[in-house]
């Protein structure tokens, strides 16, 4: 786990001192991804279905989604400069989030996957937040 942490840096070696005194934002409790990945995390706990052959039957979400269902929903998360879309891809990137294999239409009739929290994910919500 601790080497998929590693994968994302928050600043390059080559970046200006303002990045570099970031670098470590990950870890903050109250990072975007953290918040991105909790809201999976509740929507995976309120929608969970376990079959009898052990899987369960959560929809996911969309990028879209997940960014709608966090608290930037009730600001405006685009004078905020959140771009919930990325998060959702650095959180594919670690296996904190995977794609289902299904589709849904965004708001702008665009499709997009639909993806879930993973054990992995689940752990480090549990561990880490």
């Amino acid at each position: 786990m601790s080497e998929q942490l590693g994968l994302f840096t928050a600043a390059r070696n080559t970046d200006p001192a303002t990045s570099q005194v970031n670098r470590d934002a990950f870890r903050k409790k109250t990072s975007q991804r953290d918040i991105i990945l909790m809201t999976y995390k509740r929507h995976y706990e309120s929608n969970l279905l376990i079959f009898s052959d052990g899987t369960d039957g959560v929809q996911g979400l969309t990028d879209e989604e997940a960014g709608m269902g966090t608290s930037w929903l009730n600001s405006n998360m685009y004078d905020h400069r959140i771009c919930y879309w990325k998060r959702c891809s650095e959180l594919r990137k670690l296996g904190f989030i995977e794609p289902t294999g299904e589709t849904r239409l965004s708001s702008a009739g665009q499709p997009q996957q639909v993806c879930k929290i993973t054990v992995e994910g689940r752990r480090y919500v549990s561990t880490h937040l």
